[in-house]
């Protein structure tokens, strides 16, 4: 029995090492991949800083909209709103928390906060109804503040005849608080200050509830940036885009 356990051991002595090396070998090519995206997404910070005139890549914080609109129906509130001369400050200043290329398949995970966004419409119109009884409506100027505002998810990439891009972008969006300042709410006037306590009030609730609509709203739109900032790099390329 003492000789058999001998050779046992001897065995796993001898296979060992190339199960280690795999080992090795494998966490070595996760950490890299996982480096290339952190250098990667320090790139994208600067990029949407300074923007890239080479590439046609215009600077996004602030990130200018000419319109925007959008409608949203979920028990109690139905709502059409659109907007003009949308500025959105505070994309860049996202802290990472987490950060994933796997390669097999070739996913991105990610958990990032940006700690303020801001965003100022010079115009905004609303239409909407609550319990499909009630009527709210609104015109005027939107100075709106979202803090932590915490998102995360997967995409998946894939590296085509032009280069890398991503696919397939799942989101999990919470905010924590908000501050608002909008004008002309139901006629505007004193009643501005009411509602504008209310939203910062049921706000974060409201959105943490409605996440997945949300996120449903914005994953093309993000999808659709992020490509064009690619804009068919390969993955090492991409690294290099600001130095």
């Amino acid at each position: 029995m003492k000789i058999f356990l001998l050779f046992l051991l001897f065995g796993c002595a001898l296979a060992a090492p190339n199960n280690v090396n795999e080992l090795i070998l494998r966490q070595n090519l996760e950490r890299k991949l996982s480096d290339a995206a952190k250098e990667i997404l320090e790139s994208l910070r600067k990029l949407l800083l300074n923007g890239d005139q080479s590439r046609d890549i215009p600077v996004m914080d602030p990130w200018k909209v000419k319109t925007y609109s959008f409608e949203f129906s979920s028990l109690p509130l139905s709502l059409k709103i659109s907007a003009e001369n949308i500025v959105l400050t505070g994309l860049s200043g996202f802290n990472v928390h987490n950060i994933d290329l796997s390669e097999s398949p070739l996913q991105l995970k990610f958990d990032f906060t940006l700690p303020a966004i801001k965003m100022d419409a010079a115009k905004y119109t609303l239409r909407g109804r609550v319990f499909d009884a009630l009527p709210i409506y609104g015109a005027g100027a939107v100075d709106f503040e979202i803090g932590n505002f915490y998102f995360s998810g997967t995409s998946g990439v894939a590296e085509g005849p032009n280069g890398v891009y991503l696919t397939d972008l799942h989101l999990l969006l919470t905010i924590e608080a908000v501050k608002s300042d909008i004008t002309g709410m139901l006629g505007g006037g004193d009643i501005d200050e009411v509602i504008n306590a209310m939203l910062e009030d049921m706000a974060p609730e409201f959105f943490n509830e409605n996440s997945e609509f949300v996120s449903e709203l914005v994953k093309d739109p993000i999808l659709e940036k992020v490509n064009e900032i690619f804009n068919g790099l390969s993955l090492e390329e991409l690294k290099n885009i600001v130095n």
